[in-house]
C-alpha cells in the first residue's frame, strides 16, 4: 500500500516499517593499498553495480586491472555508500571475492570484508588458514588480473 511517498506491506501502518528508498545504478570503483603503490582499473572495467533498498545495499563487480605500480599491502576497494556500523552488531560484513590471473598462486583463502577499521571500504587479503596467517595481496595483483566481488551491507 502506498502512503504518501512510502510503501507499506501487509496492512502495516507503522512509518518505521515503511520502505521509503530504492535506488540502483553503477559507480566507478577505486583501489588503494595499505603498503603503497597503485592499482588502476581499465576504462570500462572499473564499474560496479549497486542496488539500495531501504538501508540495505548490495554491490558487485568484475574489475579489470589495467595497470599497476609497485602494489603492496592489503587491497581496499571503494563502496558507493558509507556503511553504518552503529546498527551492525559485529561491525563487520563479509564479502565474496576472487582474483583471477594473479602474478603467482594465492597462499590459502581469500578474505574480503568491510569493517569500520578500514574507513568503510572492502578490504581484500589472503588468509593462510589461521588468524595469525593473514598476508597481503597487493603484490600479487598484476596488469590483466581480474577482481570480482559481491557484498551486502547496511547504510544509515
Amino acid at each position: 500500500r502506498l502512503d504518501g511517498d512510502v510503501l507499506k506491506f501487509n496492512g502495516d501502518t507503522s512509518a518505521s516499517n515503511a520502505l521509503s528508498d530504492y535506488e540502483q545504478g553503477y559507480y566507478n570503483v577505486t583501489a588503494t593499498l595499505s603498503g603503497g603503490g597503485s592499482i588502476t582499473f581499465s576504462s570500462g572495467g572499473n564499474a560496479a553495480f549497486y542496488t539500495k533498498i531501504g538501508n540495505l545495499v548490495t554491490v558487485g563487480a568484475r574489475l579489470d586491472v589495467g595497470s599497476v605500480s609497485n602494489p603492496s599491502g592489503h587491497v581496499y576497494l571503494s563502496l558507493p555508500f558509507s556503511p553504518n556500523f552503529a546498527t551492525d552488531s559485529a561491525g563487520l560484513n563479509i564479502a565474496a571475492a576472487v582474483v583471477y590471473n594473479p602474478s603467482s598462486d594465492l597462499n590459502g583463502h581469500l578474505v574480503a570484508e568491510v569493517t569500520n577499521s578500514y574507513s568503510g571500504t572492502i578490504i581484500i587479503r589472503q588468509n593462510g588458514g589461521k588468524a595469525s596467517g593473514v598476508t597481503t595481496l597487493g603484490n600479487l595483483i598484476d596488469s590483466g588480473s581480474l577482481i570480482s566481488f559481491t557484498l551486502s551491507y547496511h547504510v544509515a
